[in-house]
């Protein structure tokens, strides 16, 4: 009976679907004039990163792309952005933009891929070349000193950041870095999937007005201190990109209020014995 009413209460605890899912690129960094191009930094994809993102996982058609970015230092308030491209065959494609941020902490958005900029644009059956990661202000506009001078690039620039980037199988759900469990304070948000005006790069973004649905999860470190975990090297180039954001989370359940029915029942029948 007790073997029973434990497997009885197992099959009642609601699943959380195990994601189908890769980290194309994880990395710290300082963001600056001297490590980056035109506010770009580059890296070729991680070992794990599949060379066809259709075959045999079809990623591309109907995935999500995860972004965590993780901000320890910034050197003013200043409205700021950030954006994932993926520099692909024979073109590129780029992620929704980050919620607008003014000081350190952890921002994490989601983007369906057939919401990418550019989706169309790339061939997807080819993986890609390198991922892009883009500081941008509120504009749209990748403050590097030879797009908006000096005096303005520096209240961007340096910054310190961490960034995952995850993808994600169709019907799958998204699992976190393990740097965000415990994290101490979450705020949800919901936020409009803005997108480009036109495909010229550091143009306003357009609001289309549509409801994602979704939800940007951010945690207020509350501190600006720069911890010591590394930093790669970086590549660069000049390409442009326009683009835009998104989010959403959930949890596994407890199971402890299963198994308290289970013992329940349990010391009811041995009562009643």
């Amino acid at each position: 009976m007790r073997n029973a009413l434990l497997v009885a209460g197992l099959v009642l605890v609601p699943s959380r679907a195990l994601a189908a899912q890769f980290v194309v690129t994880e990395v710290t960094y300082e963001h600056s004039a001297t490590t980056t191009t035109d506010s770009h930094l580059r890296l070729p994809p991680s070992a794990e990163t599949p060379k066809n993102w259709k075959a045999p996982v079809d990623y591309a058609t109907a995935g999500t792309v995860w972004v965590r970015l993780e901000v320890f230092s910034k050197p003013s308030a200043e409205n700021t952005r950030f954006q994932v491209c993926f520099e692909a065959t024979p073109s590129y494609a780029c992620t929704d933009q980050s919620p607008i941020y003014t000081k350190p902490g952890v921002y994490s958005w989601g983007t369906a891929f057939p919401k990418f900029y550019q989706y169309d644009k790339v061939d997807w059956t080819k993986g890609i070349v390198k991922s892009a990661l883009i500081l941008k202000d509120d504009k749209n506009v990748k403050p590097a000193p030879e797009n908006v001078g000096e005096a303005r690039s520096k209240l961007f620039m340096p910054t310190k950041l961490r960034v995952t980037v995850t993808v994600v199988s169709p019907g799958s759900t998204y699992m976190p870095p393990a740097a965000d469990a415990g994290a101490d304070a979450m705020v949800d948000a919901v936020v409009d999937a803005p997108e480009p005006a036109d495909a010229e790069p550091d143009t306003a973004v357009a609001d289309t007005g549509e409801a994602t649905d979704t939800r940007v999860t951010t945690t207020d470190t509350g501190s600006s201190s720069d911890p010591d975990t590394g930093a790669p090297a970086a590549e660069t180039g000049t390409d442009d990109e326009g683009g835009c954001s998104t989010s959403s989370r959930g949890g596994p359940r407890s199971v402890a209020p299963l198994l308290a029915l289970g013992a329940a029942l349990l010391l009811t029948r041995r009562r009643a014995r």
